[in-house]
């Protein structure tokens, strides 16, 4: 994993942030406050968010899910993704290389 340094050329990251839930989950909001605020102040990140909402469906719509972000970013590379919790981050291991 690269750790972004503030002495290399300007360039734009992008940053994928995968969240379990949908939004209204206390504890998912304040996590995703916290990414928001971190990357805001950031003029060379631009960051993407992803709600899998597993509270509600599981992981039985993870390759679903995978099909849809794998059209929707075809033209992204990410330089790195960020799991919230246990679904994303299984999500993340199932689906992250590619």
């Amino acid at each position: 994993m690269k750790i972004f340094s503030q002495n290399e050329e300007q360039t734009t990251h992008n940053v994928l942030y995968i969240n379990s839930y949908g939004i209204t989950y206390p504890w998912a909001d304040s996590v995703a406050a916290g990414v928001l605020s971190t990357f805001s102040e950031r003029d060379d990140v631009q960051l993407f968010i992803e709600h899998l909402d597993a509270k509600r469906f599981g992981s039985a719509n993870f390759s679903d899910l995978f099909v849809l972000y794998k059209k929707k970013y075809r033209n992204i590379s990410f330089d790195i993704a960020i799991a919230s919790d246990n679904d994303a981050l299984d999500f993340l291991i199932q689906f992250g290389d590619s």
